[in-house]
């Protein structure tokens, strides 16, 4: 019923715009073919000209369901998972527990970081573990401050910076917790 006072209302909208008329002028529509094809020109060329080659790779999932170029996307994230999940399993989870005592300076350094991101992710909605690794990873930056000047290296100020944010973060996460959790 509700619908059918909506349609009363806008009928007269409708109406006129039936009246409307829908011809297009010939000018108009070639020059708009015309802005359209060299358009189409100027992008670049296709990556083959066969679309047999073009769709040749790697088929990780012979499939047949999975091969069909609709269905690509999901055989790509499928992928992803599988690789992400063996290097967890696999050789991924000592390059990640290797990376945990590296410092700036070297290679594993951004890995340490990443995984470090990853477990404050993990930890969303919960506040207290938040602020206690929030504390903890202030407590590494400090921690490797303190080696690189033991070894004579001056830290880099992005090193700086990022102790300090992370500071700000843990006594922001801290001061919101309630008084019994705060400490």
């Amino acid at each position: 019923m509700h619908h059918k006072l909506e349609d009363q209302e806008l009928a007269p909208w409708f109406e006129a715009l039936r009246k409307q008329p829908v011809t297009r002028s010939a000018e108009r529509t070639k020059a708009g073919k015309e802005r359209y094809l060299n358009f189409a020109k100027s992008l670049p060329a296709p990556v083959s000209s066969r679309s047999k080659n073009r769709l040749k790779g790697w088929n990780l999932f012979p499939i047949p369901m999975l091969t069909r170029k609709e269905f690509q996307p999901m055989a790509s994230l499928i992928a992803t998972i599988l690789v992400i999940a063996s290097l967890v399993i696999g050789g991924g989870g000592v390059t990640v527990a290797a990376a945990q005592f590296s410092l700036p300076d070297q290679p594993l350094y951004g890995i340490k970081l990443a995984s470090e991101n990853a477990r404050l992710a993990l930890a969303q909605g919960e506040p207290l573990q938040q602020a206690e690794l929030s504390f903890q990873f202030t407590l590494r930056r400090l921690s490797e401050i303190q080696a690189m000047l033991q070894r004579g290296q001056m830290p880099a100020e992005a090193l700086l910076q990022r102790a300090q944010q992370q500071l700000d973060l843990a006594l922001q996460q801290a001061a919101n917790l309630p008084p019994e959790q705060a400490n």
